[in-house]
């Protein structure tokens, strides 16, 4: 099925990417090929081959933080801020839902305690502090959702829509041809087949919200927790630094343009630490280049995997990765990948 629309994101959902093949330590790739890739991991490999390598071929995980665990309560609210009836769309109710997930989240944590979540506060202040910027944020959701009403706007026609297409059609350095959807517990030589002309790239994405605008055209919506970007160096480096934080939207664009048959007009970030909100048109030529950076990408990661080389690509971002420990840029004793 060349596209797909499934459900809301669900606990235990499948991984990013998925990757074949084995090595002796244990890690995964080198004979292997991905299989699928998703927005987060076309940002991980372009920040840093690395960082790739560790998240998405080894699938290490980053230790949970208290931005990372707010991320997903405040989403997973807001994800259910919809199903309420309309006249039961206020703060009280949104902080009920927020105990509830709450509630989930601990649960989980109980099952399996590598989530860490319970180890994120040290005294009940942290945790109480920590509750009360969740709730700020949903607060300033509901102030968000009064402002559209007012511009005369209704209800989101998706939430948390996931969607999968495959693109075909092309050569590859990699020399193979990908032709299964991404899923759990993949073998060694499980969709990959030997091919020197033919490929296809499976790209997936979760779209927090599609909109329908008043003038009838789709908007890509996309919440963050944290706050707008400080415009304050160059022109030219603003306008690259915004660029970066809309291409993810654009490929949830290109994918609604696939799997639903329609290509939205609009794109907006709503940053809930403010609020503020930053909305762009997509001109009817993006989503063409979109697509051409996705496989030019994809290509990349396929060289990477068949030469089993993922270098680090050092930058500001590196003080905050999770994975000095074992990175050949901050030790170069350790070997590269």
């Amino acid at each position: 099925m060349p596209g797909a629309l499934m459900s809301t994101r669900a606990a235990g959902a499948s991984k990013d990417v998925a990757a074949l093949g084995s090595r002796k330590d244990g890690s995964r790739p080198v004979e292997g090929m991905v299989r699928s890739i998703s927005p987060s991991a076309v940002a991980a490999f372009q920040q840093c081959p690395q960082l790739f390598y560790y998240r998405y071929i080894l699938g290490l995980k980053s230790p949970p933080t208290r931005e990372t665990l707010k991320g997903i309560a405040v989403h997973e609210v807001l994800s259910l801020f919809f199903t309420l009836e309309e006249g039961s769309r206020d703060i009280g109710h949104l902080h009920e839902l927020f105990r509830k997930v709450m509630t989930g989240l601990i649960a989980q944590d109980k099952e399996d305690p590598s989530r860490g979540y319970g180890k994120l506060f040290e005294t009940q202040e942290e945790e109480k502090k920590w509750v009360v910027e969740c709730l700020d944020l949903v607060a300033n959701f509901v102030r968000v959702e009064s402002d559209a009403r007012d511009d005369g706007e209704g209800d989101p026609e998706h939430v948390e829509l996931r969607m999968t297409h495959e693109f075909g059609g092309g050569e590859t350095a990699a020399g193979r041809h990908i032709v299964e959807e991404e899923g759990e517990g993949g073998q060694a030589g499980d969709g990959v087949a030997a091919s020197n002309t033919a490929w296809s790239m499976n790209v997936t994405g979760i779209v927090d919200r599609l909109d329908r605008c008043p003038d009838g055209t789709l908007r890509v919506v996309d919440y963050k927790t944290g706050k707008i970007p400080n415009l304050k160096y160059s022109e030219a480096t603003n306008q690259r630094i915004m660029d970066e934080k809309f291409f993810q939207l654009q490929i949830y664009a290109l994918l609604v343009e696939r799997v639903l048959g329609e290509a939205p007009g609009e794109m907006r970030l709503v940053y809930l630490k403010g609020p503020a909100s930053v909305t762009r048109k997509i001109e009817p030529a993006a989503l063409p280049s979109v697509e051409g950076e996705l496989r030019s990408t994809w290509d990349e990661i396929a060289g990477s995997v068949r030469r089993d080389s993922f270098p680090p690509r050092t930058s500001r971002l590196c003080d905050w990765c999770s994975f000095q420990d074992r990175c050949p840029a901050f030790d170069p004793a350790l070997e590269e990948r």
